[in-house]
This record gives structure tokens, C-alpha cells and sequence, in this order.
């Protein structure tokens, strides 16, 4: 490993690969693995070099990085949270959307079949109408003798 002073491109490589870590969601220590492959330090190293020396000068940056990770993660979520709203939605709506449709059409039927009944009582009425007339006209004599007799026009015979 080098125990030389650190060059303004290593710390450049340093504190983009820590920045775009905090961005992402990922550690600084992941970072720090990763930094020194890079330039041939460890990861101590590394980390020591950015606490000490880089956090101070790029104290804006990690804040922008940090709201852009929580902006990223709200994506994330709102993301993940429609995309349940939309499942639930069509598990539960659109089954019972098709359910409904069903019993519409099932409806609809049963509305024909009770129109033709309908249809075919009232024709069947229509043919027996002379009956009904006749039992009505007799009811409605009947009637007028019982008020004649209520009145004293006619005697009860019994």
C-alpha cells in the first residue's frame, strides 16, 4: 500500500465515489471498498482520508446528495405505492366490475323472460275477458239489489 500524500485527482475520484454512495443509499464504507481499488489504497485509508480532510470541503454536495437520495427514495415509494394502488384496483374492482357485469346480463334475461310471460298472460286474459265481464256485471247487480233492499224497495224473500 502507498503512504504518499494523496493527489487532487484521487481526491477527486474519493469524494465523486462517496457523493454518488450518499446519493444512491449505499454506506461510505462500500464506498470506501470501492475507492481503493481504484487508487491503490485501503479502505482505512481511504475513510481516514475523506473524515479528516474531504467531508469538510464537500459538506453542500453531501447535503444535495442526501436530498437526492430521499427524493429518489419517495419515487421509489409513491412508485411502488401506485402500483399496488393499481393491482389492488384491479383485483378488487375490476373483479367485481366483471361480477356485476354478469348478474346484469343474468338481470337482463330474467327481464325478457318475465316480459314475455307477461305478454302471454295478458293474452291469455284478453280471450277469457267475456268471464270476467260477466262475473263483474253480476257482482255489480247484485249490489244494486242489496241497496234496493236496504232502502225498502224490494222485500227479502227467504
Amino acid at each position: 500500500m502507498r503512504k504518499d500524500n494523496w493527489t487532487s485527482q484521487e481526491d477527486k475520484v474519493l469524494s465523486d465515489t462517496i457523493l454518488a454512495h450518499i446519493a444512491s443509499g449505499s454506506t461510505q464504507l462500500q464506498a470506501f471498498e470501492e475507492v481503493s481499488a481504484k487508487v491503490d489504497r485501503s479502505s482505512a485509508a481511504c475513510g481516514f482520508r475523506w473524515n479528516s480532510e474531504l467531508r469538510k470541503i464537500y459538506t453542500e454536495e453531501i447535503q444535495k446528495a442526501k436530498t437526492k437520495r430521499v427524493e429518489s427514495k419517495m419515487k421509489r415509494s409513491n412508485k411502488n405505492l401506485t402500483e399496488r394502488v393499481e393491482k389492488d384496483y384491479d383485483d378488487t374492482f375490476g373483479g367485481l366490475l366483471e361480477k356485476l357485469k354478469l348478474k346484469i346480463s343474468l338481470l337482463e334475461q330474467e327481464l325478457d323472460r318475465v316480459k314475455n310471460e307477461n305478454t302471454r298472460l295478458k293474452i291469455t286474459l284478453q280471450d277469457s275477458r267475456p268471464d270476467v265481464v260477466l262475473s263483474e256485471d253480476f257482482k255489480n247487480m247484485i249490489k244494486i239489489i242489496e241497496r234496493a233492499r236496504s232502502l225498502g224497495v224490494l222485500e227479502k224473500t227467504s
